[in-house]
């Protein structure tokens, strides 16, 4: 923390968190930050004594300047110095990834590096993904994140186009059993085990291609998705060029109901 007179500090915004507990201040600071210009100081008031450690760690991990508190009447008044941006997120639509100019545009613009693609329901890993942009929480710029309606209504033709229109790791983020569509979960299972099998015959790891169940605030869970698909890309590198049809064996093979399920943090 800093040895500045924080009496002195004229904070860009202000948010009043004194009527919240653990993690109400921290997940304000969160959605504030964004409103804050590099440079600027967000002030924060809480009345919750873990807020100091809870700001002090986030920004930590971030690379924002926890600059200290004061004590003032019962609460605390503390403060953030915003020291860089956050990475971009590239949202995209089903029309734009169906426009074949497009998608080989994107795939042109970016085919020095490898591509993650996130097929996010709006019930499940889109939420994930909007508390995350709200926080300016980092994860790799080459995430491509696809709002749909319902992870049910694509065919195994369409992560096979993907993995042909180069991306290299497919997570189809949704909220599993607790999905608003009857039958939802059941059938992406189910066509997540056929594309699967798909895969095995082009030659193509299975592994690129993942199911995840996420709950609307489960932020952690979904960067750890990120983070463990970027993993991978690490490991076993980008698309293969053209896809070949020899039947491979893979020692690591789906689950048949997904590989992941996260419940609220």
């Amino acid at each position: 923390m800093s040895t500045v007179d924080l009496s002195t500090i004229q904070a860009a915004k202000v948010v009043d968190a004194r009527a919240m507990s653990c993690p109400g201040p921290l997940l304000e600071a969160k959605k504030a930050i964004g409103a804050v210009k590099v440079g600027e100081v967000l002030e924060i008031w809480s009345g919750d004594p873990t807020t100091r450690t809870n700001l002090d760690q986030w920004c930590k991990k971030l690379g924002h300047d926890f600059i200290g508190f004061i004590e003032t009447g019962g609460y605390d008044r503390l403060f953030i110095l915003r020291k860089k941006k956050h990475r971009p997120i590239h949202y995209f639509s089903p029309s734009d990834f169906c426009c074949k100019e497009r998608s080989l545009m994107a795939a042109e613009t970016t085919n020095k590096s490898t591509k993650i693609l996130l097929l996010a329901t709006l019930s499940g890993g889109y939420r994930g993904a909007d508390m995350t942009g709200q926080g300016h929480m980092d994860y790799p710029p080459n995430t491509y994140i696809l709002p749909v309606m319902s992870s049910a209504i694509f065919p195994p033709k369409f992560y096979i186009d993907a993995f042909e229109k180069g991306f290299a790791a497919i997570t189809v983020m949704y909220s599993g059993t607790d999905s608003p569509y009857k039958g939802e979960s059941e059938k992406t299972a189910e066509i997540v085990n056929q594309t699967n099998d798909k895969m095995k015959e082009l030659n193509l790891d299975p592994r690129r291609l993942r199911l995840a169940a996420i709950c609307t605030v489960c932020v952690r869970p979904f960067l750890e998705e990120v983070q463990r698909a970027e993993k991978l890309l690490d490991e076993i590198g980008r698309m293969p060029r053209p896809l070949t049809k020899p039947r491979a064996t893979f020692s690591q093979p789906m689950e048949p109901h997904g590989d992941a399920t996260y419940v609220n943090e």
